[in-house]
């Protein structure tokens, strides 16, 4: 009897250490709130100035997710981004005649910055593992280089104190497809709206955002 009574304490006991195993493991891979993202941002973008035209542009970078509720989650990181514009400016920077110094002419503009986002993604109407996802957030700005390019005068750059303001802040408004690969691989694909609010030459831009995400805590 002792030998029977032993052998089902045995049983219950590691039934009841398998329960806290997977316990434990369930909520050890539901608590994950840490993801690490790498991001590809091709676009278009353009000053808002008179005669200004579209160019191509494109991000990217690394990014860090805090992921602690369900329904949202916050993503900073660090990106760089090169974005340009065709304008119509006076050749300042360039080595011209004096008498064609003043006189506007078309050329195209860039800018290699290091961004710094500041967004709240919301994964919204999940089905399975698919949902849609809506995104708004700030960007920050610091411009390492501008560059200037012409048919005819060439290239002429400015770096480091020669940048007017080098510091620019920005929104950012956008609404795209999230997928979940597994419960720690997120693929997020998105298309967005990128405004400057406080810059020397304020850009508008219209970027596709390709992005994914990877648990690490």
């Amino acid at each position: 009897m002792n030998a029977v009574h032993n052998s089902e304490i045995m049983r219950y006991l590691k039934g009841f250490l398998i329960y806290l195993f997977l316990f434990y493991a369930g909520n050890l891979s539901a608590q994950i709130s840490s993801f690490i993202g790498i991001s590809l941002t091709p676009g278009f973008s353009s000053t808002r100035s008179v005669n200004a035209s579209y160019a191509a542009s494109y991000s990217g970078g690394v990014d860090y997710i805090l992921w602690e509720n369900p329904g949202w989650y916050l993503k900073t990181g660090l990106e760089f981004q090169s974005r340009n514009s065709g304008v119509r400016e006076i050749p300042k920077y360039f080595e011209v005649d004096p008498e064609d110094i003043f006189t506007p002419v078309d050329m195209k503009y860039g800018e290699l910055n290091v961004l710094i986002p500041l967004q709240g993604f919301f994964p919204l109407l999940k089905k399975k593992d698919n949902a849609m996802l809506l995104a708004a957030g700030m960007e920050i700005m610091i411009t390492l280089e501008e560059r200037f390019v012409h048919d005819v005068y060439g290239k002429a750059s400015v770096n480091g104190e020669d940048i007017n303001k080098a510091f620019k802040t920005g929104i950012m408004l956008g609404a795209g497809y999230q997928r979940e690969l597994s419960d720690i691989l997120f693929l997020n694909i998105y298309p967005s709206v990128n405004l400057d609010i406080k810059a020397d030459r304020p850009f508008t831009s219209f970027e596709l955002t390709i992005e994914l995400l990877y648990g690490v805590y």
